[in-house]
């Protein structure tokens, strides 16, 4: 019980000043009163930051005192923790401590009592006696009256005090049941926490063996999509902040910057590629003006790598400058379906036909 109330005032103590960490940081990070420096940093760093802040603040208060517990398992209050306490050193030290005494006291006159009607059967039976007799009698039945009365005092106070402790004990035998309820629920948090700590180890297993997928994946499609000149070494992922980084064949880091309009669209089509692959989830794709931006060596490389291996459904929205006779041709055996759309200036609307501008029927 001092354990879990340990628990609840740790608890209530990150509770008091969670409140003040929301504000520095939306203060720090977010709030546009608040004069920067120049040049002010993107809201990527913003976020990285704010985190880093956090988790500080956070480990303030890590670890947890030595003598709270793990988990509050008791529902007492801490009027009732008072309660079983006081009444469990009541029973010790007060109840049954009298509750002797009082056993003790009626024996004695049990005795006595017994004492005094033997001396009673064995008075002599001549009158000479009579006299001391009746007197002895009289002073011995005052006598008797008395410890009656104190007897039965006695047994309304044993009678009171076996009550009282009866009820104590049913109160014990419930507390103990409650407790062992309370240690079953302990066991069942115990379990709860040594399965949300593999969950958690299987989590980041599978995390690091997804991004390694995506890595392998984006690098292999992006070789097969660039030219000679634009080989890269790898495409490598940051397991902390999952930044995109591209290098070379030596190992040097490509800046995406430096790339052309070109081959950032080649670079977006193999992380496309790599994300679909490693997520084992088949979708549909629809590519809209895939040939943008690309030369001849780059759309042939896509027309032959990509497009048939893309998704088990691929729509392309492509004009007749993009995917002409020659591509359309390269890729009829995997074309399903292929419609033509053309804009009615008289009746100012969409009309849809089969086919491809007559290319591909």
């Amino acid at each position: 019980m001092l354990a879990e109330e340990s628990l609840r005032q740790w608890e209530a103590a990150k509770a008091r000043v969670h409140p003040q960490l929301n504000k520095i940081v939306n203060r720090v990070f977010w709030d546009e009163s608040v004069v920067r420096v120049s040049p002010d940093l993107t809201p990527f760093q913003k976020v990285h930051y704010a985190k880093l802040l956090t988790d500080e603040w956070e480990a303030l208060f890590m670890p947890k005192p030595e003598d709270a517990a793990d988990a509050a398992i008791h529902e007492f209050s801490p009027r009732d923790e008072r309660f079983v306490l006081g009444t469990l050193d009541k029973v010790s030290k007060e109840i049954i401590g009298n509750l002797k005494d009082l056993l003790t006291i009626r024996e004695r006159a049990s005795r006595r009592a017994q004492d005094t009607n033997r001396e009673l059967r064995s008075l002599p039976e001549d009158d000479s006696h009579i006299g001391q007799m009746v007197s002895d009698f009289k002073s011995k039945s005052e006598l008797k009256r008395t410890l009656n009365e104190n007897t039965g005092k006695l047994e309304d106070e044993i009678s009171r005090f076996e009550r009282e402790l009866k009820s104590v004990q049913e109160k014990i035998e419930n507390l103990k049941a409650k407790l062992g309820v309370a240690k079953k629920i302990q066991t069942q948090v115990g379990l709860a926490q040594r399965i949300k700590s593999a969950v958690q180890n299987y989590e980041k297993k599978l995390q690091n063996r997804k991004l390694s997928e995506l890595e392998r994946h984006t690098t292999e499609m992006y070789k097969r999509l660039a030219r000679k000149q634009d080989f890269v070494g790898k495409v490598k992922i940051d397991l902390h902040t999952f930044d995109v980084s591209i290098h070379d064949s030596h190992g040097q880091t490509k800046e995406k910057r430096s790339l052309s309009a070109g081959e950032k669209q080649i670079y977006a089509i193999a992380l496309l590629w790599g994300l679909a692959k490693s997520s084992d989830v088949e979708l549909p794709i629809i590519i809209d003006t895939p040939f943008a931006r690309l030369d001849s060596e780059h759309r042939t490389n896509i027309a032959k790598h990509y497009f048939p291996f893309a998704s088990e459904q691929v729509i392309i929205l492509s004009t007749d400058e993009e995917i002409d006779h020659r591509y359309a041709e390269m890729l009829r055996e995997h074309i399903g379906k292929t419609y033509l759309i053309k804009h009615s200036d008289s009746e100012r609307r969409s009309i849809v036909e089969k086919g491809y501008f007559n290319s591909v029927q």
